[in-house]
């Protein structure tokens, strides 16, 4: 058992190493390869400011001074349940440097992925050394290398974290203690992305089927329970979501297409080829971009040798391949469906688990059944197949693209050396996984080198913490960014370093009401003009300064903004401040204004009908407690705070939002000398908390009554499955 173990080791060992070496490789062409797209726009932000709250002693669950984009809850993806968040978010808030941070996280989450995907193919009976191979080439995917890896980062790990639930899941069913399952999938859920939630449902159904099959109904009730505890999570972390969707863009339940990430069915039948070209770059507004970017269409370039599996040999273990092949035509199918399906888009992100189900069935296919003549090889009509099939994918790919021709057949040749190297290595034990490995950390190198742009974009901020610090010099109270655009960045590249995309203003520790959201307010981000990334159009300053009818105020004092700073607006309106401001700072392209006497930050009352008079007694993120002095013949308020389903007012009344999207509330007539208590909780938080409760109840007991039936059972007997270890991870089972 110890040599066994050992061996475990070294093959886990040799995957994180080739993992690594691979992803460490972009770096010696770009430092700031993983610091791009949205986890410079918006996760870095997140994380910040969590790690920073958490640091402080609270949990934010609302941020009023980024008004739209100040909602963590209903966005769901910022995993404020998250503990692996909380940890990764400490991190960010402390940590000097942004660009190391960000890309040790992500190496960090690629040596938990390989982990993961190592113990599960271990756990369908692959032996150590095609484990490894397996561990590897999921995270050599093209989706993951080209998106998850520099720009999304909770897509990497859930697709990390999907390998772990999977394996605990199926070890459950078997009869080994659930912690390890109740774990992996209560991070997997409260990460927040749903599609990673999504993924684990098509597990759970391949799970299912199979146990059914084979009649396990001690398996069937397993994971039965294991629904529920899932479905507990989902309505804790999604809740929140769907009842705050109605006034966000992500109420809209259309179908439609096409987009860049969307897999054609000829696509899909290219996975093996590692330098497809998608037709879909042609919806990018630069389709250059996606031309010279590692395609996401690619799963692994050893797809070719399932065509020297036998079969035949399978007609008496098909049913324990049904949790695999389910699984894999479900993601391959969810990423030929339309772009967009109400609020669930962009189907070609599900390729990273496309990957993941179809390499591990792959391996399991070799193990179990490769043909192996009197040589120990495969017949070379297998081998004439395979190599067909790597020339059919090249052709096709050249057909799809033709100016692409030479780079398909340099790619096309790069997968014939690998296969004819599997072939003459295919009857020694050791040698076949070591080609494997090696032919896909070339190939990798290969894509990386010659596709190396990226889709996500680099806005040149800041990779130094305390760079932040000194941003917005001059401004007071709350600040609000307009003009910036893509346009203006590419025309003046070094503005990057100092007006930032999305949430990464959250860094500066000043309150700008920019920031990054998928979800927006549809009443407010419309009107002014503020995109899903923060950036604010031109056309919103007359608009903020424009009076708001039933209050006879501008929309920037009902705001409580203190503070605009103006990128590349013409210099007649720049130099032009409205009475009560003045220009701050002027370093074309950027001019500042800043009000003579600030206002209070974002959250408090800013307007009170003709006759009230009302004095904010206290203020927080979620609460703002007033008095009422005078009242006057029709009282109401109006509070700087985005109108979010979910506010509780005690001593008054909500009405319906100024503008759509300012909370606003009617005073009692008799209300002079009470006071009025203002309260967010997200819609349904009642029943989250509830669901919260009973989801931690249900895996403790669950843990509890197996750890103490298996003790009363076994005896001296050690807890776990008969020969398993710890984690019954280095030992396999076949079902």
């Amino acid at each position: 058992m110890v040599r066994r173990h050992r061996a475990d080791l070294a093959w886990l060992a040799t995957a994180l190493g080739c993992a690594w070496l691979v992803w460490l490789y972009p770096l010696l062409l770009d430092r700031r390869h993983y610091f791009q797209g949205d986890t410079q726009n918006a996760y870095y932000g997140w994380l910040h400011h969590l790690g920073d709250a958490l640091l402080h002693g609270h949990w934010p669950m609302l941020d009023v001074q980024t008004a739209s984009a100040g909602n963590p809850l209903a966005e769901g993806q910022e995993g404020l349940y998250s503990p692996l968040a909380w940890s990764i978010g400490v991190g960010a808030a402390v940590a000097p440097q942004l660009v190391v941070y960000a890309t040790l996280v992500k190496l960090l989450i690629v040596g938990i992925a390989v982990t993961g995907c190592y113990l599960l193919a271990r756990e369908y009976g692959v032996r150590p050394g095609l484990a490894a191979v397996a561990a590897t080439a999921v995270q050599l995917g093209g989706f993951t290398l080209s998106a998850d890896g520099p720009r999304w980062i909770p897509g990497q790990i859930v697709a990390a974290l999907l390998p772990w639930a999977w394996w605990g899941a199926r070890r459950t069913i078997s009869g080994a203690h659930p912690w390890p399952m109740l774990l992996s999938t209560f991070l997997l859920v409260t990460t927040g992305y749903v599609f990673g939630t999504m993924y684990l449902g098509l597990v759970l159904v391949g799970l299912l089927l199979e146990a059914l099959l084979v009649r396990d109904w001690p398996g069937v009730r397993r994971l039965l329970l294991l629904g529920v505890y899932v479905a507990l999570l989902c309505v804790v972390v999604y809740l929140p979501g769907i009842l705050t969707g109605p006034v966000t863009w992500r109420d809209e339940w259309d179908v439609d297409g096409p987009g860049y990430l969307e897999m054609e069915p000829w696509t899909a039948l290219l996975a093996g080829h590692p330098t497809t070209i998608s037709p879909t770059v042609s919806e990018l507004d630069e389709p250059a971009l996606g031309i010279d970017q590692v395609t996401f269409t690619y799963v692994a370039w050893f797809l070719p040798l399932a065509c020297w599996v036998v079969y035949a040999r399978l007609r008496h273990e098909w049913r324990g391949l049904v949790s695999l092949v389910v699984p894999f035509a479900l993601t391959l199918t969810w990423t030929l469906l339309p772009y967009r399906m109400g609020p669930i888009r962009m189907p070609g992100r599900v390729m990273a688990a496309v990957t993941l189900t179809a390499v591990l069935l792959v391996v399991v296919l070799l193990e179990r059944a490769l043909d192996s003549r009197a040589d120990g090889r495969p017949g070379r009509a297998r081998l004439a197949l395979s190599l067909s099939w790597v020339a059919a994918g090249a052709a096709g790919a050249t057909l799809l693209r033709p100016s692409s021709a030479a780079l398909q057949v340099a790619a096309a040749l790069a997968v014939t050396a690998g296969v004819v190297a599997a072939f003459v290595a295919a009857p020694r034990r050791r040698a076949l996984p070591l080609v494997l490995l090696a032919t896909s950390v070339g190939i990798a190198v290969l894509q990386l080198t010659t596709q190396q742009s990226g889709v996500g974009g680099e806005r040149g901020s800041p990779g130094e913490l305390a760079a932040y610090d000194r941003l917005l010099p001059g401004s007071r109270g709350d600040v609000l960014v307009i003009g910036l655009s893509p346009e203006v960045l590419a025309a003046h590249p070094d503005l990057g370093r100092e007006i930032l995309p999305g949430s990464l203003w959250d860094l500066t520790g000043k309150p700008v009401h920019n920031g990054y959201t998928p979800l927006g307010f549809r009443a407010y981000n419309g009107p002014f003009c503020i995109r899903f990334n923060g950036d604010v159009c031109p056309q919103a300053l007359q608009r903020l300064l424009a009076t708001e009818p039933t209050t006879g105020l501008p929309w920037v004092d009902l705001h409580s903004i203190s503070t605009l700073v103006l990128v590349d607006l013409p210099v007649s309106q720049a130099h032009d401040p409205p009475r009560g401001w003045h220009v701050a700072r002027d370093e074309p392209p950027v001019v500042t204004w800043v009000r003579d006497t600030p206002l209070p930050t974002a959250g408090g009352v800013t307007w009170a009908s003709p006759g009230t008079r009302v004095d904010v007694v206290s203020q927080s993120e979620t609460i703002t407690t007033f008095r009422v002095e005078e009242v006057g013949p029709d009282p109401s308020v109006v509070l700087s705070r985005i109108a979010w389903p979910g506010y509780e007012v005690e001593g008054a009344a909500v009405m319906d939002p100024l503008g759509g999207h300012l909370l606003r509330l009617r005073l009692p007539s008799d209300a002079a000398g009470s006071t009025v208590t203002v309260r967010f909780r997200p819609p349904g938080w009642r029943w989250e908390v509830t669901a919260l409760l009973a989801a931690i109840a249900l895996a403790v007991a669950w843990s509890a009554l197996t750890w103490r039936r298996r003790r009363a059972a076994s005896g001296p007997q050690p807890s776990q499955p008969a020969g398993r270890d710890f984690l019954g991870s280095l030992e396999t089972t076949r079902r």
